[in-house]
């Protein structure tokens, strides 16, 4: 607390550490308050930067509710990073997409604002990760392919991030870096024997430096199964 009675608040990536939106504990502590004189000052291994500003805290320690902390956030974050946090809090629930969107109206600029309004609209898609989103910007949406239904459980048991239903083929994303692809393929090869599913499977690698290829592909494989729907090439797709 400051002089006065008022109240310093942690925000930024603190904020988001307290509220689970962040795993790893960050170096940079930043503190809203609403008078400073100091830039900065650096305890063992943290560097604490003050911020001039008003800002209701919540909680103990003291820190900015979710969507202010989100929206401040995005202001440091680049667009990944950003789309990772609020598919983290929509998944897990602490806010929803109503009241992020209400935040976001009370500012008139902001960094990444378009990104986090379209992520709002698309909650209601199943968009979990930052490798769906580019999956539905980058593959879905610049080359005009049906959209994928998300999150989609199989039998009992298997839960697959997409699913073309009426074509019995499924998309898999998978951003680890390390992992036992044969628990992939004996999964994929499960769901064909199972339920006459076809799987393509793509990483991040795929999704966000080769998407045309990935699109491609995706077209290949629903125009064989019978979509006759109406795809494009984008401006970065090789032409013919």
């Amino acid at each position: 607390h400051l002089r006065g009675g008022k109240a310093a608040v942690l925000g930024g990536a603190a904020a988001l550490h307290l509220h689970g939106l962040l795993l790893s504990t960050p170096r940079i502590i930043t503190v809203w308050v609403p008078t400073t004189s100091k830039p900065h000052l650096t305890i063992g291994d943290w560097t604490v930067v003050f911020r001039r500003g008003e800002r209701r805290g919540m909680g103990h320690p003291a820190r900015t509710n979710i969507e202010d902390t989100i929206l401040d956030s995005a202001a440091e974050l680049d667009e990944d990073s950003t789309v990772a946090v609020i598919a983290r809090a929509l998944t897990t629930r602490r806010t929803i997409p109503t009241r992020l969107l209400d935040a976001l109206s009370r500012r008139e600029r902001l960094r990444h604002r378009c990104v986090i309004a379209d992520m709002c609209g698309a909650a209601g898609q199943g968009i979990e990760s930052v490798l769906e989103w580019r999956y539905r910007e980058r593959v879905e949406q610049r080359h005009r392919l049906p959209a994928l239904e998300r999150q989609v459980l199989l039998g009992h048991q298997a839960r697959l991030d997409g699913l073309y239903r009426e074509f019995s083929l499924a998309v898999e994303l998978d951003g680890r870096q390390f992992h036992d692809a044969s628990k992939d393929m004996l999964r994929d090869n499960r769901h064909v024997l199972l339920h006459g599913v076809d799987t393509l499977r793509y990483g991040w690698q795929a999704v966000t430096a080769q998407p045309c290829l990935v699109a491609a592909q995706v077209l290949q494989a629903l125009t064989a199964r019978g979509w006759n729907g109406a795809s494009r090439r984008c401006r970065d797709c090789p032409r013919a």
